[in-house]
Formats: C-alpha cells, structure tokens, sequence
C-alpha cells in the first residue's frame, strides 16, 4: 500500500521514529548521523533505515552520514508538520478523554476541536475540556472548520455507523482506536489502531527472542 506522497505505507509509519530522534539529535548540537546512530536509537534495522531514505533522494553520503538539518527538514515536509491540523474526536468514553489529554500536552501540530457522541448528548457532556456535540451536528462543523482528520474511539457497536457518518461528512482520514477495525472507502485513509491487536504483535515479537 502507498501514502499519498508515493511513499510505502509501511516506510509512512516509520517516518515518525526517525523525525523524533532527529529532533533530538538537533537538540545535542549533531551535525551528522549515520544510518548505524540512527538505528541504535529507533530499534530499526541500519539497512532498512538507507533503504527508506532513499525515498527522498541523496541525502546521505557513505563514510560521511546523513546531514541532521536537512534530513529533520525533509522527513518534517514530508508528514507535513510544517502545517497546524484541527482534528475532530468522536466518543465519549475513557479512551477519547486520554487521548483528548494526550493531545493537549503532546499535539504539536494537532489540535483536537471537538467532540462528538454517537448517542445520546446529555446536558453539560464533556470529554476533558471539550463540550461534547451530537453525532448530526459533525458534517457542518467539519465543513465549516475544513476539517480533514478525524479520531474514531467509539464502543466496537457504534464504530461503523459513526465511521460511514465521518465519511460522508468530508473527512479524509481517520485513525480508529475503537476495538474493531471499520470499512472505508479506498481514497479514505484509515490507521486502525486495535491496542489488542498491537499487543498480540509485541508478544509474538517476544517469542520470536526467547531463549
């Protein structure tokens, strides 16, 4: 599958590991890296690493390393943190209220604006700081705010329905943290990120290095 940059989506979800450290290699005052530095701090095989970067043309030179400046510049471009994005939530639950939280200390350049529910909407309904909104109320603020990224942590029985409403609304991307994966159109872009699912991966990882 690939990003609508051209870039492999898998390669995509990469991009963030290397960015952060970076980032902290800026901080330190580091001029150059290689790709054996960078794979020591993001767990990413040193291969795999050259083999990405390739994606955005000649940035490193052998024996030499990547420049920190410009590679920072160019992966930051590229996941288009050069721009501030509203982002919507829809739920209600423990789930939407941390990632709200999470997203007030941590966003950087994204801001969660609103809160939906996919029910009923009592009186003073808050999720943290965020007044919370009927699910009907969402195509206008979306076309209203131009708003083009969405959070979907609804029960696994409301998911769908609240994905097919964020869809229409003009949306055009989305990352689930709802139990259950949901069904989009192809030009829709979906992360589904089943903590579950995440985790089953981490303990086949840690069969795979028993001893």
């Amino acid at each position: 599958m690939v990003s609508a940059g051209g870039i492999p989506k898998a390669i995509a979800k990469r991009l963030p590991l290397y960015h952060r450290c970076l980032a902290k290699l800026r901080e330190q005052g580091k001029y150059t890296v290689s790709s054996k530095e960078l794979s020591r701090e993001v767990g990413v095989e040193a291969t795999m690493i050259r083999k990405d970067l390739t994606y955005f043309g000649e940035l490193g030179k052998r024996g030499v390393g990547y420049n920190v400046e410009l590679l920072y510049r160019t992966i930051g471009r590229t996941l288009n943190l050069d721009q501030h994005w509203e982002v919507i939530i829809v739920g209600t639950g423990k789930m939407a209220s941390a990632l709200v939280e999470y997203n007030c200390l941590y966003g950087r350049n994204f801001r969660i604006v609103a809160a939906f529910a996919p029910g009923t909407v009592s009186e003073n309904m808050m999720v943290e700081h965020l007044t919370v909104q009927p699910l009907s109320a969402l195509p206008k603020f979306v076309q209203d705010r131009d708003i083009k990224m969405a959070v979907l942590a609804t029960s696994d029985l409301d998911a769908q329905v609240a994905a097919n409403i964020i869809v229409r609304s003009g949306i055009r991307a989305i990352l689930n943290f709802s139990p259950v994966d949901v069904c989009v159109p192809e030009d829709i872009k979906l992360l589904n990120n089943i903590i579950t699912t995440e985790m089953q991966i981490l303990a086949c990882c840690l069969e795979g290095i028993k001893k």
